[in-house]
């Protein structure tokens, strides 16, 4: 039996139990549905379909290539212990509109545990000026703890991966990556378009912004400018291929709430 979700970022309205879970939508112009093929498990390749449709019902219609894709698809469950960014076309962007321009790609996932989910999907409808993230939760069946990623401040930290080391520094939103390649300034190659891509969630991962950075990071130094959504913990993942080699890192962010308690939204 296949399972589905219907839902859109927003707040959560559970309606029942079984295959079908929907939820209100803060945004209401487009909404997600995804389609599994029976209950979801941990530690397997499970794919995942989506279908996205307008406040009337109809489907998406035709999708503009963004950053060398027409959808970015994000997976992260509420404690941010774990992210994935994938695109089911892996064609170039002229193969991707050929073969079908409404269609969103079907994407395989290895969930590590079980638990709470949640899918975005960000897309710019063809004629439109800015992207849209839709979203929709799904549960997972398996053993596994989350791992507690966000009880300390990362920022000004230096992670290593390999023989790459990634150092963040945020500054109100103004975050910095300096990143070295066996001690020297890596030469970032273009990723998706950029020289770098950042994604930062919010706690909870009802909340997300998705910033590229300015320059090409030709001396292994990207910045990007992000508006966080209100005070709380976060986690930032940074994606970029420093020498060839597409690496994510992870950073935990702890920003406090505004005086006046305002925030920013960004996609």
């Amino acid at each position: 039996m296949k399972s589905w979700i219907v839902s859109a970022v927003g707040i959560s309205m559970l309606a029942g139990a079984g295959c079908a879970e929907e939820e209100e939508t803060v945004e209401e112009k487009y909404s997600l549905r995804v389609t599994t093929d029976g209950r979801l498990e941990a530690g397997a390749a499970e794919r995942l379909s989506f279908e996205i449709r307008d406040a009337e019902g109809q489907p998406v219609g035709p999708v503009d290539v963004v950053h060398e894709k027409r959808f970015h698809i994000l997976v992260m469950p509420p404690e941010l212990d774990f992210f994935a960014h994938v695109h089911g076309d892996e064609g170039d962007p002229a193969q991707q509109e050929a073969a079908n321009p409404e269609e969103v790609p079907s994407v395989e996932v290895t969930f590590p545990r079980g638990g709470e989910y949640r899918v975005f999907i960000e897309f710019q409808p063809t004629g439109e000026s800015h992207s849209h993230l839709v979203s929709a939760t799904v549960e997972v069946a398996g053993d596994g703890t989350p791992e507690n990623v966000l009880a300390s401040d990362e920022s000004g930290a230096t992670r290593t991966v390999g023989s790459h080391a990634v150092q963040l520094e945020n500054h109100d939103g103004h975050i910095v990556l300096q990143v070295e390649t066996d001690g020297e300034p890596a030469v970032l190659e273009p990723y998706l378009g950029a020289a770098a891509h950042l994604v930062v969630a919010k706690e909870g991962a009802r909340e997300l912004v998705h910033v590229h950075p300015t320059g090409d990071g030709a001396d292994g130094t990207v910045e990007f400018q992000a508006a966080f959504p209100g005070g709380g913990r976060y986690r930032a993942f940074a994606q970029m291929r420093p020498d060839g080699e597409l690496i994510t890192v992870p950073f935990t962010l702890h920003v406090a709430d505004k005086p006046d308690g305002g925030g920013g939204h960004g996609h």
